[in-house]
């Protein structure tokens, strides 16, 4: 797709459009949050929380852990999406073919 005289490739524009949809949502959330509306909710929620919700926490994350790592073992499930759109390494990073020799390649990286 060309935009002005800018090759702009369909990953790149539904990224944007992703992290624009994102931050719409993100803002909304924090906006609400903020009023009085959600701090009561907020309280309420808070509150709540008792010691049956708090103890499972450790339990949970090792399992979780433990079957991923289990997991990601078996051939062909160390393959995800993140791989299908041309990524590398954590996705949490952003490190892609696009981001290399751009200003978001140190970032990425660390």
């Amino acid at each position: 797709m060309i935009i002005g005289s800018t090759h702009i490739s369909l990953n790149l524009a539904l990224t944007v459009g992703v992290l624009a949809v994102m931050a719409y949502r993100l803002a909304a959330g924090a906006r609400y949050a903020a009023g009085r509306d959600g701090r009561r909710l907020i309280t309420e929620i808070v509150r709540g929380i008792r010691w049956r919700h708090i103890w499972p926490i450790p339990a949970v994350v090792v399992g979780v852990v433990g079957a991923a790592l289990l997991l990601v073992q078996v051939p062909g499930l160390d393959w995800g999406w993140w791989s299908a759109i041309g990524g590398v390494g954590n996705p949490v990073t952003g490190s892609t073919a696009e981001t290399a020799g751009t200003l978001w390649e140190w970032p990425a990286s660390r």
